[in-house]
């Protein structure tokens, strides 16, 4: 039978040296003037342009070439989200949004819906932000809905989705 040489090395490692954390209020990157955990913070608005039809039962539907104007409204863990429709905003979905934060990126999802078990829809959002700078977030909205028993002109799944860039409004 074979035997099993097992050895180590004993080579000293100098512990690398680090820096003295920052002083409180200093930025953690250039690119942010404040705290990475509160960039996102504040009220954004954006046109974020739809693309095509997504959905596989939607590919016979004419594109929608119009933008998505949406407001976010971030307050820590608690987040709004609004569309204008009409020259005015109105919230979409109240109180069904959650926000999944990590420093300057966010997940922003919300699901609503009207009497599934009795044939009628299920809606998903999800608003995906990252920060470019202190007043200015990369976005990306999609929203599925399965309309579980569609009338004779409607469809039973679609999806949309619209990308582009929001401006900070107000801290």
């Amino acid at each position: 039978m074979g035997s099993l040489l097992l050895s180590a090395c004993d080579t000293k490692v100098d512990a690398p040296q680090s820096s003295p954390p920052p002083a409180a209020g200093t930025p953690a990157s250039p690119r942010f003037k404040g705290s990475l955990d509160s960039v996102l913070d504040g009220t954004w608005e954006g046109f974020l342009a739809r693309r095509q039809p997504l959905g596989p039962s939607a590919k016979g539907a004419p594109p929608d070439a119009t933008d998505v104007r949406i407001r976010l409204a971030i307050d820590h863990g608690a987040v709004k989200v609004y569309l204008k429709d009409a020259g005015h905003w109105i919230e979409a979905m109240p109180g069904k949004f959650t926000l999944a934060r990590i420093a300057v990126s966010a997940s922003i999802i919300g699901m609503n819906s009207s009497e599934p078990e009795s044939g009628g829809w299920i809606e998903s959002w999800a608003i995906l932000v990252t920060a470019i700078d202190d007043d200015t977030l990369q976005a990306e909205w999609t929203r599925v809905v399965n309309n579980i028993e569609p009338g004779s002109e409607g469809f039973p799944t679609f999806s949309m989705a619209a990308t582009g860039v929001m401006r900070r409004v107000s801290p």
